[in-house]
């Protein structure tokens, strides 16, 4: 296969925006210079014109008032970085496939070699091969289940596009899912494992496909599948009882601990009509109380910039006049997807990352779910060549 110059720059931006935006904060910002330069040189090289829909304006326009209202917030310059990211990217994607989603599987080829990227910096550093150079600062609240790493937003993303373009399953299809699982594993999030696993569920029943590719790779799956299961087994009991809740999940501390941090920071949010209806503006945090029943001397308030709920992420910043203006924009957005699969794998997407989580604000996933469904909904055409050649 030739690889054209075209290629190169994309498989970079695409890369550095679901790898690198969690690095340690010095890497980070190198990366996001280098990003940010890649990004000038692709548009400019290519002499592609650059366009924005209205609902990107609209939106916009509408961030600004609570940009403006949260400027003395203290946790404004860390949300500030978020919400850069957040419209940056999707800014970039929509033009992306603008210009590009004609050829939606050299995509997925870009999304399956992230992947293995992924998974394999989670082999070396639970295997203690190679330095861990994400975020630094949250190993030791998770060195007891967790392996911090990048972001596993990419893991969702290919089963949406063969969804969403109605491609035909393929060999990367299948050993994505396997791969992803080693991430997922050794990354040890819930919410992350049980997202996938429904996301995949959704798009992929189809009988006749699945059972000619497991006749022509049967030896490659059972090896990896032993490969999971191996890691699996050496987990410690505290991240294998984490796994076993996506079955129980009455009984999941992860889920119980949100239920009581919400209830906890809403009515201290909602403590005047100006905060219910317009929010605290960009920055404002949540400072919880946790008690720790087994061990009362760790009983004590913690801050963080939001608990895990994307819907109260939006609500403490906007009130329900942001929140509403949210979700009458996904609304939208939902029923121009055609496909109902689809429409089902970016509902369960934007539920699951709201509710357990503020992972759609602050990850690249969304941006790029939302610029897909952008293309496909307005039949864009390409003014771009192919990226890289057929055999």
């Amino acid at each position: 296969m030739k690889v054209s110059v075209n290629y190169i720059l994309q498989f970079l931006i695409i890369f550095i925006s679901f790898t690198a935006f969690t690095l340690h904060y010095t890497l980070y910002w190198i990366f996001a210079g280098i990003f940010a330069i890649l990004v000038f040189i692709y548009f400019t090289l290519y002499n592609y014109k650059l366009k924005i829909f209205k609902g990107y304006i609209i939106i916009f326009l509408l961030y600004l008032v609570f940009f403006l209202m949260g400027l003395g917030n203290i946790a404004f310059l860390h949300d500030l970085r978020l919400n850069i990211i957040w419209f940056g990217t999707l800014f970039i994607y929509y033009n992306f496939f603008k210009h590009n989603g004609k050829y939606p599987r050299v995509i997925i080829r870009i999304i399956f070699y992230i992947n293995i990227y992924i998974a394999a910096f989670y082999l070396f550093v639970k295997f203690g091969l190679i330095a861990n150079y994400y975020e630094v600062e949250k190993l030791a609240a998770y060195q007891d289940y967790r392996t911090i790493g990048p972001a596993l937003s990419s893991l969702y993303i290919l089963p949406f596009l063969y969804s969403i373009f109605k491609l035909k399953k393929d060999r990367i299809y299948y050993l994505n899912f396997f791969i992803c699982l080693i991430s997922l594993f050794i990354n040890g999030s819930l919410q992350s494992l049980a997202l996938f696993l429904l996301i995949y569920g959704i798009s992929y029943f189809d009988t006749k496909n699945t059972i000619a590719f497991i006749k022509k790779s049967a030896i490659v799956l059972i090896l990896i599948i032993v490969f999971v299961l191996t890691i699996f087994s050496n987990f410690d009991m505290r991240k294998k009882e984490k796994v076993k809740e996506i079955f129980n999940l009455s009984k999941s501390e992860t889920i119980q601990m949100r239920v009581k941090d919400f209830k906890y920071i809403f009515p201290m949010s909602s403590d005047t009509w100006k905060k219910i209806i317009i929010g605290s503006g960009v920055g404002v945090n949540s400072v919880i109380l946790r008690v720790n029943e087994d061990y009362p001397s760790l009983t004590g308030y913690r801050a963080f910039l939001e608990i895990d709920n994307g819907f109260f992420y939006i609500y403490h910043r906007s009130g329900i006049v942001g929140l509403m203006l949210i979700l009458y924009s996904h609304f939208i957005l939902i029923f121009k997807i055609r496909n109902l699969r689809s429409r089902l794998i970016f509902i369960t997407f934007f539920i699951i990352t709201n509710l357990l989580s503020y992972d759609y604000w602050s990850y690249v996933a969304a941006p790029f779910f939302i610029a897909a469904i952008l293309h496909k909904s307005n039949h864009f055409g390409v003014s771009s060549p192919p990226l890289a050649a057929k055999k």
